[in-house]
């Protein structure tokens, strides 16, 4: 494992990878626009023309995914960094995008996808694994993060966990589109926490899975409008230390990666790992809900490489085991 930092700094990394971006979308979408330009110069709104056809030209001159809330969020997110349309069903809304040879099914809701294939949320990763590894998603969602570590070269296995049915249904939906990932990826409709228990879980279905068990987070976070549309339902989870005893052991030198984001459930299950003696994964990836340093409390055996804050309770924080 190699926990230094990389020699090239992040803002020149991410300036580089940014103008990479920029060629291949100019090579690979634009030309069809500047042919629009040429057929549109001199004519009345001119400019408004070339803008929309801008837009068709990315989405292959299909006019219904310009309907979805924020298309142009994703028109630009996905031109900047090398995601290209592929197709949309207008009867299910389902859309299908592609980067790095993954395919990847959405429909408006596609905040998660974006942190992970345009703001690239795990990067960090790239520079700690120097050997193969396995990961455990925890609060695996849509399954975009299980692809994105899947077609790491140097990832063996990827055990997802996701509690909702409704985003594991989308996960299942998006592993079938990787048959080339699907044998790395083993799904499970499990939520974990710190004890075998039946509790409420709170989650909006108009959204691409947002749910909780831990009423702090819903109280905290949650807006005014969401919680409007908030729905009730009893889940079980099972403990997270039992579950992970009754996975596969890591092959010998193999790094184990743990990413969790379970909306607040995170200390629970990090206490619970920890007391049993399990808190021992070479790399963490995880997202804080309700206070970094409450999180690292509970990892005292690790350092930090890279935090994001979102506020002042909310951070994504990669660390490596000290030595």
């Amino acid at each position: 494992m190699n926990a230094s930092s990389p020699t090239q700094s992040p803002a020149a990394a991410t300036a580089d990878s940014l103008v990479a971006a920029i060629g291949r979308t100019v090579a690979a979408q634009l030309q069809p626009v500047l042919g629009e330009l040429r057929r549109s110069a001199g004519l009345p709104g001119a400019l408004a023309s070339a803008y929309q056809s801008f837009r068709l030209a990315f989405f292959k001159g299909k006019q219904e995914p310009l309907g979805v809330p924020n298309v142009d969020y994703l028109l630009f997110s996905s031109m900047l960094n090398g995601i290209r349309f592929v197709s949309y069903d207008a009867t299910t809304k389902r859309m299908v995008l592609t980067k790095d040879g993954i395919l990847f099914a959405t429909d408006a809701y596609f905040y998660i996808l974006l942190e992970l294939f345009a703001q690239d949320e795990y990067r960090s990763l790239r520079a700690i694994v120097d050997r193969p590894f396995v990961i455990y998603d925890v609060g695996m969602n849509r399954g975009y993060a299980s692809l994105w570590f899947a077609n790491h070269p140097l990832c063996r296995a990827v055990y997802g966990f996701e509690l909702f049915d409704t985003p594991y249904r989308w996960a299942l939906d998006n592993f079938a589109l990787n048959p080339h990932l699907t044998a790395k990826i083993h799904p499970h409709c499990i939520g974990l926490g710190g004890e075998n228990k039946t509790v409420e879980l709170l989650y909006e279905d108009a959204t691409d899975g947002v749910s909780t068990v831990v009423p702090e987070f819903y109280e905290s976070y949650w807006t005014p409008q969401r919680k409007a549309q908030a729905r009730k339902t009893t889940v079980q989870l099972r403990r997270a230390s039992e579950v992970f005893a009754s996975l596969a052991p890591v092959g010998e030198g193999e790094l184990r990666v743990l990413k969790i984001d379970v909306e607040g459930a995170e200390y629970e299950i990090l206490a619970d790992l920890a007391q049993a003696g399990m808190l021992e994964f070479d790399v963490i990836l995880a997202e804080a809900h309700l206070g970094l340093e409450k999180l690292l409390a509970l990892l005292p055996g690790y350092k930090v490489v890279e935090v994001v804050r979102h506020s002042e309770m909310m951070a994504n924080v990669a660390l490596v085991r000290a030595v």
